[in-house]
């Protein structure tokens, strides 16, 4: 049986953390593991709240969120893995239906793409893993990905300080190809993360993704930039004509 480890990164000592140890402790046996990466400046009488036989704990200094998801690719030791952030949340459930699913693959394919869904809220992500070539189009929380081969192409690329995880996932399906695609909802997340707190930053990175790994001609990116552009200068002036009624 080839085992699987959740891996989440953590700075500080948030109590969110809670309800992710709370969603993933039923599902913790010797095939399934959480590995916590935490940031050298977390307070250990924080992190003792989360230990547990089968949570590999590792406290040490990075340079910020994707040199602490490579550290914690290079110190676990499963074969597969998947990231969740503080605050999001395991689907119990559904997860021990992937777990059949990939047991029943024979853990045969490169790469896995799962559904998740906002924490309360309905919305629900699909994975749509033809689309990578204009667009991160699949949840990263919903990627199960093997271990080796992220390894293999270099880890997550920290020049891109919001979206190395699209540029992961493109180079790997690149390299290993789309892989498979299931109908569970793997995870519930919470709203807001950086690349919502920082969109234009985000998008920037996204083209010089889908410019370097998917060879996007320069003509497409700019359209899809004018076609951006235009959007968000029609929303703000609709906001504008609205407060001035």
């Amino acid at each position: 049986m080839k085992k699987i480890s959740i891996l989440t990164c953590v700075i500080g000592e948030p109590d969110s953390l809670v309800n992710t140890y709370n969603s993933i402790f039923n599902s913790l046996c010797e095939d399934v593991t959480w590995t916590l990466k935490f940031h050298q400046s977390t307070d250990s009488t924080f992190i003792k709240k989360i230990e547990n036989k089968y949570v590999n704990i590792f406290k040490q200094s990075d340079t910020g969120l994707y040199d602490a998801m490579n550290q914690g690719l290079e110190l676990m030791n499963e074969d597969y893995y998947f990231i969740l952030g503080s605050g999001d949340e395991l689907n119990g459930s559904s997860f021990q239906n992937v777990l059949e699913l990939l047991k029943g693959d024979n853990f045969g394919s490169s790469i896995y793409f799962f559904p998740v869904k906002y924490l309360n809220s309905n919305l629900v992500l699909q994975p749509l893993p033809e689309k990578f070539p204009v667009m991160m189009a699949c949840p990263h929380p919903g990627t199960i990905f093997n271990r080796k081969m992220s390894l293999e192409i270099g880890g997550y690329d920290t020049k891109y300080r919001i979206t190395s995880d699209y540029d992961h996932v493109s180079r790997y399906v690149n390299k290993f190809g789309s892989g498979k695609k299931g109908g569970e909802i793997l995870v519930s997340i919470l709203a807001g993360g950086m690349s919502e707190q920082k969109a234009l930053e985000a998008y920037l990175e996204e083209e010089l993704i889908r410019k370097r790994v998917w060879h996007s001609v320069d003509w497409a990116v700019y359209n899809r930039m004018l076609q951006k552009s235009t959007t968000n200068i029609s929303h703000f002036l609709n906001q504008v004509l609205d407060s001035a009624v």
